[in-house]
């Protein structure tokens, strides 16, 4: 009798513990919509699923022999089961893929930069021509703001240039047309 007891009051507990993970992983996946990488709660979800509909059939089970559609409820029960930790299985194996996949990533971010380093130290290694030291020592000397306003400059310098152009080649054209009325 008491261990009758114990048995139903399991199935009752672990009845209103599948019910209070359904909920939570709904309402999570609710809330995280817009993320990719929610996959393995959406396993969880379904597995959780199952899991609350094979206890509320554990408990119909345990205070009575049921059938649905001429089927037993433990052959039921143990289905909803399988799918259940097949799917628990599956969000393991998924999230442990994604934190492969982001280890990955990182190590992969990491040599890049080395690769990049390496660069860098080799172009300093390298001899550097007369021209190539003049032009970093004037680089060294000019700040951020002389520099814009240099480009600044040099951009006003090209438009009047481009203006001053243009002036002559009109009065070059009225040249030849007064030549030619001549």
């Amino acid at each position: 009798m008491a261990i009758d007891y114990a048995q139903g009051l399991f199935l009752i507990v672990n009845t209103l513990l599948s019910f209070y993970i359904v909920v939570y992983a709904f309402i999570f996946l609710t809330r995280t919509k817009n993320y990719p990488d929610r996959k393995p709660w959406e396993l969880l979800f379904a597995g959780a699923f199952f899991f609350l509909i094979s206890e509320v059939l554990g408990v119909s089970l345990f205070y009575g022999d049921a059938a649905v559609l001429g089927i037993k409820v433990s052959m039921i029960r143990v289905v909803l089961e399988f799918v259940y930790v097949s799917l628990v299985l599956m969000a393991f194996i998924t999230q442990s893929h994604m934190i492969l996949l982001s280890d990955m990533i990182l190590i992969t971010k990491k040599l890049q930069r080395r690769r990049a380093e390496e660069a860098e130290k080799e172009k300093k290694k390298k001899p550097k021509t007369k021209g190539q030291k003049i032009f970093e020592k004037l680089r060294e000397k000019v700040t951020p703001v002389e520099e814009l306003k240099f480009e600044i400059g040099e951009k006003e310098l090209q438009e009047k240039m481009k203006e001053e152009h243009f002036e002559s080649e009109i009065k070059s054209e009225k040249e030849l047309v007064g030549e030619d009325k001549q």
